[in-house]
């Protein structure tokens, strides 16, 4: 399976150098990504002295004003229907089934996308079929040889990004080994409601006007790192906040509280772009904020998804805390470790 897996990731990876070139971008989980694997120190490249920066590092921009409305932008991602802050979904303390086959897999995927990419959908649909639609790329990736078929069964509109999702996956899959596996998340970890996803565009689209940073780079940053700011703890090695910044990292490039998601947002667009992206380098400044070429190509994977289709992050905002542990994923609710986790069906 391993050696099977290996080569998917292979063939999508080339797929992602294709598409990426076509946008003017560089080469490159979901929620629970990057516990599966130690965030590496982020080390600054040797041009980046605050001394000679082009950008301001002397402190993050304003915010924007609080009451400015993040439904209706006239930036990137404009069109981005949003709840309103008074809009609530059912607390998730059971995960979804995933289809066991390659036809229910199709039908599901098929379904989740409708719903969550129509501007329509009511707030408690939109997150009921995002989760649905996490859960089948997370089974869809177990199973390499179903991919074609799958694929082939969606409409032509929905393949490239479901095949990005997959892509992306398979990368976080291979960033930890069977072997590697523990029973359970660590005992300090806690899951917690995310910000609003209002304030979150809203922070995203700030700073990325601010430093000459996408957005989408952003979202899928805080995607991967910690779905988005519901898990909230430090990495093995250290990594703090919503962004995972390790401390030296944040004293020099932060601004705030490593903790509170618009100054890491706005921090974590700081160091990307003394790193590369403002000049168009955001492969590596991708790989400055994680050495890890399969952390770089996900996120790419990630933002690739939002650049196609903004819509998309209304329900990447539901997607889950799923950890990958040897005995398989455990959903971790919010609430956990209070809410207990449950195993993936």
């Amino acid at each position: 399976m391993a050696g099977v897996r290996a080569l998917v990731a292979v063939g999508l990876a080339a797929v992602l150098v294709a598409s990426t070139a076509a946008c003017g971008v560089g080469a490159a989980d979901p929620p629970s990504g990057m516990q599966e694997a130690a965030a590496a120190d982020k080390p600054l490249p040797e041009d980046a002295n605050p001394s000679t920066a082009t950008i301001d590092t002397a402190a993050a921009p304003d915010d924007p004003t609080p009451g400015e409305a993040a439904s209706a932008p006239s930036g990137p991602g404009a069109g981005i229907v949003l709840p309103d802050r008074a809009s609530a979904v059912p607390a998730v303390t059971e995960a979804p089934r995933a289809g066991r086959s390659v036809a229910a897999l199709a039908a599901q995927i098929e379904q989740a996308e409708a719903v969550v990419r129509d501007p329509a959908s009511s707030e408690a649909r939109v997150a009921r079929q995002a989760q649905r639609q996490q859960v089948a790329y997370r089974e869809l990736a177990l199973h390499p040889s179903w991919l074609d078929p799958v694929l082939d069964s969606l409409p032509a509109d929905l393949r490239t990004d479901a095949l990005h999702q997959v892509a992306a996956r398979l990368e976080f899959l291979d960033m930890a080994s069977e072997a590697s596996l523990a029973p359970g998340p660590p005992a300090d970890w806690r899951v917690e409601a995310p910000a609003p996803a209002t304030d979150l565009l809203r922070w995203y689209r700030g700073a990325a006007d601010a430093y000459d940073v996408e957005w989408e780079v952003l979202a899928a940053i805080n995607l991967v790192e910690t779905g988005l700011g519901r898990i909230d703890a430090d990495s093995v090695a250290g990594a703090q906040g919503p962004m995972q910044f390790m401390p030296a990292t944040w004293e020099r490039w932060g601004n705030g509280d490593v903790h509170d998601p618009h100054h890491a947002i706005y921090g974590a667009a700081r160091y990307l772009a003394v790193s590369g992206a403002a000049d168009g380098r955001l492969t590596d400044a991708l790989f400055a904020y994680n050495n890890d070429n399969r952390y770089v190509r996900a996120v790419n994977l990630y933002a690739g998804l939002l650049r196609r289709t903004p819509q998309l992050f209304r329900g990447l905002y539901h997607w889950q805390v799923y950890y990958r542990s040897a005995a398989g994923d455990l959903l971790l609710p919010e609430g956990y470790p209070t809410v207990p986790a449950a195993p993936r069906p």
